[in-house]
């Protein structure tokens, strides 16, 4: 049974995600539809491909994943779809896709689409996407939906600023416990300590350990660790660290190596 995953900033209170389950129900009945997320910040790439980006892989290889999330002008940008690791995206071209991939798609097309008159689409994710995502679950390629693309619109949310004693991270996602998440991996976090000490820096504070658990502190005191996802995390044992310590999307990290 094909899957076909959603990831939004539709929220939940209103019809959106309703119709767009229900259209592509109604294209192809034998779909399994997860939602990953509609909780993302309005708007926010960055959020939805680092919530994508840490989910897709856990889904069967020829999972279609949609994310419909926009930062431009609908109208003049392109829709695409690509291939990427044996699972299928299909999404605006507006530099969320690029963020999730670490290395070239294997294919990338943008989809064909007809509106009234010659016009762009109205509501893309329903009468763009929703048909994309049935017919890839269904034909399991990319070939036969559009026309073959070079490269994506790159953007790099996802992308610290790296120097031989200094990351220069920012703050790219808060989850549902206020913990904050940085774009630091730890894979590039230990390529560049190489056994030094280091300080991480955010706001007045500082922070000289990285813990292994949320308990290696007392309740009430901050720590740093790597999520589950791989990534430098800020929190407050039994605490709400964005709110308490004043952090923010968008705010820098730094760790200085000595």
């Amino acid at each position: 049974m094909p899957i076909v995953t959603l990831t939004t900033d539709f929220g939940t209170k209103d019809y959106f995600v309703g119709m767009l389950k229900g259209t592509m129900l109604r294209l192809c009945a034998n779909l399994t539809i997860i939602d990953i997320s509609h909780n993302i910040q309005p708007f926010n790439i960055t959020e939805a491909a680092f919530v994508l980006k840490n989910s897709f892989s856990s889904f069967p290889d020829g999972t279609v994943h949609v994310v419909s999330v926009n930062d431009q002008d609908e109208r003049t940008v392109r829709y695409i779809a690509a291939e990427y690791r044996k699972h299928f995206f299909i999404g605006f071209d507006n530099g969320i896709l690029s963020m999730i991939f670490e290395k070239k798609p294997d294919a990338i097309v943008e989809i064909s689409h007809e509106g009234q008159n010659g016009t762009m689409p109205s509501f893309p994710w329903k009468n763009v996407f929703a048909k994309a995502a049935c017919r890839i679950a269904e034909e399991g390629k990319i070939a036969d939906i559009g026309k073959p693309l070079n490269a994506l619109l790159t953007k790099t949310g996802l992308t610290p600023v790296v120097q031989d004693s200094l990351i220069r991270g920012s703050i790219i996602y808060i989850d549902s416990f206020h913990n904050v998440v940085v774009n630091v991996s730890k894979e590039l976090f230990e390529s560049l300590r190489r056994d030094r000490n280091y300080t991480i820096s955010f706001r007045r504070e500082k922070i000289t350990s990285i813990s292994e658990s949320y308990h290696d502190v007392p309740e009430g005191e901050k720590l740093c660790l790597f999520n589950s996802a791989g990534y430098l995390e800020i929190a407050i044992n039994s605490g709400k660290a964005s709110s308490l310590l004043g952090l923010n999307i968008g705010d820098t990290v730094l760790i200085d190596f000595e």
